[in-house]
């Protein structure tokens, strides 16, 4: 499994001033540190990487462009967290999602990271619901649990949790065709429920690679 294809760091830009470059330095983080939270450069090429740093009220608000993808994050420092905002991923069968999601928790875990959040959206071009469900989140709220207990309970599956439910073909089919839009979290520490079910996908994915 190749990651963070830093060789190739020629071809990207970074922007942001002053305010920026010290807090970087207050918090003992560089540029490519943020450039990884961002998910790295996830494929053996790379070509106009643009990452936009924005630094306010305790937070870098990352943005980073490409031909192939898009990503938007949030690093609160002072809650350890980071708030998966967006991803739009245009060049499709690299595998471009899984490796933005491996090389943040890797670069995650060396900054003290301990939990990421998500809207997993749902429409006509968001398919979050399912994708961060695949990937190993779950519901925060319980509004969000209480809506998927009756998902389950009236349509008469025996599944007690997403990550039940996304374990098996038919259970990922019905969650596609019936699934919500939700609020969700990834505790990314190694062991952690989260963690398992990611590398429950990345065994069924073929990629030889444990978080």
């Amino acid at each position: 499994m190749k990651t963070n294809f830093l060789t190739y760091i020629n071809l990207m830009g970074f922007n942001y001033n002053q305010i920026e470059d010290d807090e970087m330095v207050k918090h003992h983080t560089h540029e490519i540190d943020l450039l990884n939270i961002c998910g790295g450069i996830p494929i053996d090429y790379a070509n106009n990487y643009l990452l936009d740093i924005n630094y306010d009220n305790h937070s870098f608000e990352l943005a980073l462009n490409s031909p192939e993808h898009n990503v938007e994050r949030t690093l609160n420092i002072r809650n350890k967290s980071i708030r998966n905002d967006f991803m739009q991923v245009y060049s499709t069968g690299y595998g471009i999602g899984t490796n933005i999601f491996i090389n943040q928790i890797i670069q995650a875990r060396k900054l003290g990271i301990k939990v990421f959040f998500v809207s997993a959206a749902k429409g006509a071009t968001f398919n979050g619901y399912y994708t961060w469900a695949r990937m190993g989140y779950d519901f925060i709220f319980d509004e969000d649990k209480n809506q998927f207990k009756e998902l389950i309970f009236n349509n008469s599956r025996t599944e007690t949790s997403l990550f039940e439910l996304m374990q098996t073909v038919d259970g990922r089919s019905f969650w596609k065709t019936n699934g919500f839009w939700w609020e969700g979290q990834f505790m990314i520490q190694p062991g952690s429920k989260n963690i398992n079910a990611l590398n429950n996908y990345l065994i069924q994915a073929g990629i030889g690679l444990s978080l």
